[in-house]
């Protein structure tokens, strides 16, 4: 066993120094080759090259989990069958199957990374290459077994820090498959006993910090493993602090009678009694010494049990009311627990003792469950009472009596009725008594003011440092991180993480708290990856109280506490993403989502905000993942819930259909775009076959016009992608065609021309086997306009006149005249300007006798070029027309197109300065709506600024253009290379040969933002 765990340490298995899991002395070839880097412990993931794979069916991710799972081993097919489709027959099944790993494939596919030779398949078998894969399992096996096979302690301690830091939760985290428990087990075990065996051998060493900072985070990963708790406390006893060593041993029994009832087991007991007998008794003498009662009707004055952040606004509301003759007498925090009500109550407290005479009381209720443990607790801070009373309500009220008072009362929610009925007989004998409580949901008194309370603000992503450290929320993490990695700072090498880690926390006090506790050995920026759901924060340190030490336990107390109607509702809203209106609920929940709504924010499980005199209601991203569990239980709930979603937006985006003017589909558009996180949640419910493939599409089509008004392609291209990906067995030829040319034009909008025509040619194969004219004819529209911009100008001439025969067959002119309008640029584009003007003439003609806008406006748009080719003057009434049909239209692509077309024609015959100008109006039409800057208008703009003498501008277009034509494989068009022509060596001559390369190659990485900024600059300085 040792000798062949001892070859595979030396081997690929394990990461070098440098964190290269080959081996050094492997080949040239092998080096270069980089493989998959799956993450199987705690939250999935694979990376390649900084590259995270995307997978469209969450199947593909599951079955991938598998496959590098038993990396190098074949797994049968019948055997993946039977896991992951248990209810499927074995047709459907292996129907499911290939469906997953064609989406793997897809997934992971790369030019240097073929899926057939690194995820081999046979008619029974697939298989994951153990060279096209690295496991942080495969990794953290393989470093266990060198750990195993070396006798020294520093060199051991190397391999058990590497194994251990690998472990970042159990074995995918998430993943419901059967296969997982088992196999997580004995991983378990390995870490636990490699975590043991490392925070001794750091204790001898005298690494306390790293000792006590492993066994924390063992112990927050594997809570209820006795052994761990045992090492920490042998660390400690090792280093002579006693105090931490019984602290310790103390969590360890609040941990075992809490889970199994029982004590500490013979292990934990021996070290405790080895330790000095008098420190025992100290600290337990400490422990449990009661404070010596203060006599007088005063309280003792509070004290601040540890630091303080923010919420100036919630205790600046409840100072005013307190201040205040006229203030609420019933002050109410409401909110989740965790978000620190009764920190902001302890504060408040703080705050105003001496304004009501150090008259100030705080009950606690936790725990409370009946009436008369709540009078029980309502006495506890009354000293001198008497032990047994008949009415503890009363003989309160007569303590505080009608002198000024403050009580806060802490933790209602528990008991929600009772502490009402105190409360109200507490202020009906005691005028001058002010009450602050704190409850999960409003006690609903007319003399109640309800204060929410919410997450400290995140400060926004690029938030610079000096700001980010005076953030409430950064400042309590770095204070909570101190306690298990002392010294620990905000840094400008950390900040970025930080703000990561506190944004995906939701400003949650009691989340930042539990993942502070683990970056004793994680950086911010890897407890960003290694945080699988918020809910599973979890932390065992003795300072947190023992109610808060599980984030999920925190927040399904409120749930459980819904009636089961509520807490369905909850469970069904958790289809939805991010905020959504009033109409998405009743979609969901029918006609009692008001009472729905409700309900569920007056327990502070919804929140809502006002925009634009709309409503709109938000699950904290924390709350729907603990919603989607509950949802994951009722499958029928599940499938009605995402279905209505999916109606919903539907019925969204077919909107489109009833517009009846250009300034009503801005509209739509609009509101599309206001919910875009929900369409996607839509498209996703698609992907998992809620409905049926063809009415998948229809809420997919009309994201189309969505683009052409928005300009904004990237959201949608993956999700669509995927719904391609897991529909297209099924779906019609015609419907498979327009699935095919829907992403092409989401593509060309991104400027990706070769992904754009990959598209168009698969929707043309479809067009063909469906066989309808008009879909052939305007598939080969498309075709031609791709074509051309690869510089395919026979492929692109061809297909322009097919569409036009075929559209006029079809009896469809204004498809025809796109056609013709295709051709016409194709003409123009390879160089033959004069000869392109017919076409332009023939697709207007064809255009006006239709009277459709964009078609009038595009054929307008070509024959003012073709036209200006010859004659400035006679162009510009043309372009004048253009230019208007273009702004009528309301398609900002359509008017940058203009702009930068009509500033190409005024190069062409010296009007620089108008050339300038027309060319920014083009470039602020593009980006202004997202659209990404083509390489045409790219080599256009940099042909302008050459001819003005800003040659460092122009190399800067260049270069963004070369980059550009370069990654889709596009050539510049021989009208384009023309002009070029003439300017490069003006440039070339002002910066040098080597300058402009340089300067170019600079330009690459250039972003639009970047080149908007140097065209405002130029036209400035133009203008001057």
């Amino acid at each position: 066993m040792k000798n062949g765990a001892r070859k595979r340490a030396d081997g690929a298995g394990l990461p070098s120094e440098s964190g290269n899991s080959r081996a050094e002395s492997g080949e040239k070839e092998a080096d270069a080759f980089e493989p998959w880097r799956v993450r199987l412990f705690g939250e999935f993931r694979a990376e390649r090259h900084g590259r995270k794979a995307i997978f469209g069916l969450k199947k593909a991710a599951n079955l991938l989990a598998h496959l590098v799972f038993h990396l190098g081993e074949t797994v049968s097919k019948e055997r993946l069958v039977e896991s992951f489709w248990p209810d499927s027959d074995s047709e459907k099944g292996r129907h499911s199957l290939r469906m997953a790993a064609s989406s793997l494939r897809s997934a992971l596919a790369a030019p240097d990374w073929n899926p057939e030779v690194h995820l081999p398949s046979t008619r029974d078998t697939l298989e994951a290459s153990s060279c096209g894969f690295v496991t942080d399992v495969q990794e953290f096996r393989a470093h266990l077994a060198a750990a195993n096979s070396i006798e020294d302690p520093s060199s051991k301690a190397c391999h058990l820090r590497a194994a251990t830091g690998l472990y970042v939760g159990p074995l995918l985290d998430g993943f419901a498959e059967e296969w997982i428990y088992p196999q997580s087990l004995p991983l378990e075990e390995s870490f636990a006993q490699a975590a043991c065996e490392l925070i001794l051998i750091q204790a001898q060493e005298g690494d306390l910090a790293g000792a006590a900072g492993l066994g924390k985070r063992a112990i927050a990963l594997c809570p209820t493993r006795e052994d761990l708790h045992v090492a920490l406390m042998r660390a400690y006893a090792l280093a002579g602090e006693t105090s931490m060593a019984i602290q310790q041993y103390e969590e360890l029994e609040r941990m075992v009678d809490e889970t199994w009832g029982e004590e500490p087991g013979k292990a934990a007991r021996e070290v405790l009694e080895s330790l000095p007998r008098t420190a025992i008794a100290h600290v337990r003498a400490d422990t449990i010494a009661p404070e010596s009662p203060s006599p007088g009707f005063a309280s003792k004055p509070p004290t601040r049990r540890a630091a303080f952040f923010g919420r100036e606004a919630e205790l600046g509301l409840v100072r005013q009311q307190l201040a205040s003759e006229d203030g609420f007498r019933l002050i109410t925090l409401i909110g989740l627990g965790g978000f620190g009500k009764t920190r902001i109550a302890e504060e408040a407290r703080i705050e105003s003792f001496d304004s009501f005479e150090r008259r100030s009381w705080m009950v606690s209720l936790l725990g409370c469950r009946n009436e008369d443990e709540v009078q029980e607790a309502l006495m506890a801070p009354f000293e001198g009472l008497p032990q047994r009373v008949s009415d503890p309500v009363q003989v309160v009220g007569a303590r505080i009596g009608s002198q000024p008072g403050l009580l806060v009362i802490d933790n209602c929610e528990q008991v929600l009725r009772e502490a009402s009925a105190v409360v109200e007989a507490l202020l009906a004998n005691c005028p001058k008594l002010r009450i602050l409580a704190t409850s999960r949901v409003p006690f609903g008194l007319p003399y109640e003011l309800a204060v929410p309370v919410g997450g400290l603000p995140v400060p926004s992503e690029g938030t610079d440092l000096e700001t980010l450290l005076d953030s409430p929320i950064v400042r309590l993490l770095a204070n909570a991180a101190q306690c298990v990695r002392p010294g620990f700072a905000v840094t400008p090498d950390n900040a970025r993480g930080v703000q990561a880690l506190c944004a995906m926390l939701e400003g949650i006090p009691l989340a930042v708290e539990l993942a502070a506790a683990q970056l004793g050995t994680l950086s911010p920026a890897e407890l960003v990856g290694a945080i699988g759901r918020r809910t599973d924060l979890a932390d065992n340190d003795r300072r947190i109280e023992s109610r808060h030490r599980h984030l999920r336990s925190v927040l399904e107390w409120s749930v459980h506490q819904l009636p089961a109607e509520e807490q369905k509702a909850l469970a069904k809203l958790s289809v939805c993403r991010g905020s959504f209106k009033r109409d998405l609920a009743e979609a969901i929940l029918g006609s009692r989502s008001d009472k729905a709504l409700n309900h569920l924010s007056s327990s502070s499980l919804v929140s809502w905000s006002e925009r634009s005199d709309t409503l709109r209601f938000c699950l904290l991203e924390t709350v729907r993942e603990l919603g989607q569990r509950l949802l994951e239980k009722d499958a029928k709930a599940k499938k009605d819930a995402c279905a209505a979603l999916v109606r919903w937006a539907t019925h969204l985006t077919e909107g489109i259909h009833q517009v009846e003017s250009h300034s009503e589909a801005s509209l739509w558009a609009e509101l599309v775009s206001t919910e875009t996180v929900n369409v996607l949640a839509a498209l996703q419910a698609c992907v998992d076959g809620v409905v049926e493939p063809e009415e998948a599409w229809k809420l997919a089509f009309p994201l189309v016009q969505l683009c052409e008004y928005r300009g904004w392609a990237q959201p949608w291209i993956r999700a669509i992608e995927s719904l391609l990906e897991a529909t297209r067995e099924r779906l019609s030829q015609a419907t498979l065609s327009q699935a095919h040319a829907t992403l092409r034009l989401l593509y060309y909008n991104l400027r990706d021309i070769r992904n754009a025509h990959r598209h168009i040619t698969s929707a043309v194969r479809a067009a063909d086997e469906d066989g309808s004219p008009l879909l052939r004819g305007r598939c080969r529209s498309s075709f031609s306009v791709t074509a051309s911009l690869l510089g395919q100008f026979e492929e692109a001439q061809r297909a322009a006149t097919e569409a036009m025969e075929l559209l006029l067959v079809a009896g469809e002119p204004v498809s025809a005249a796109r056609s013709a309008l295709f051709y016409g640029w194709v003409v123009f584009d390879r160089g033959d300007e004069v000869e392109s003007e017919p076409f332009f003439r023939r697709a207007l003609e064809l255009g006006e006798s239709s009277g459709d806008t964009e078609t009038i406006g595009s054929s307008l748009l070509g024959l003012a070029c073709s036209v200006g080719h010859r004659s400035h003057p006679d162009a510009q009434p043309i372009f004048d027309r253009a230019l208007e049909q273009m702004q009528e239209l309301g398609k900002p692509g359509q008017l940058g197109h203009s702009y930068f077309y009509r500033s190409l024609i005024d190069y062409r015959h010296g009007r620089l300065r108008a050339a300038m100008e027309n060319f920014a109006e083009s470039v602020m039409a593009f980006t202004g709506a997202g659209i990404a800057l083509g390489q045409t208008p790219l080599t256009i703009g940099g042909t302008i600024l050459a001819a003005l003498g800003r040659y460092d501008d122009a190399a800067l277009c260049w270069g963004r253009a070369e980059a550009l034509r370069e990654s889709h494989g596009m050539t510049m068009f021989p009208t384009q290379q023309r002009d070029f022509d003439r300017e490069f060596p003006k440039v070339q001559k002002a910066l040098s040969e080597e300058g402009l390369r340089r300067s170019m190659r600079a330009a690459r990485s250039a972003t639009d933002e970047e080149i908007r900024e140097m065209i405002c600059r130029a036209v400035w300085a133009v203008r001057a």
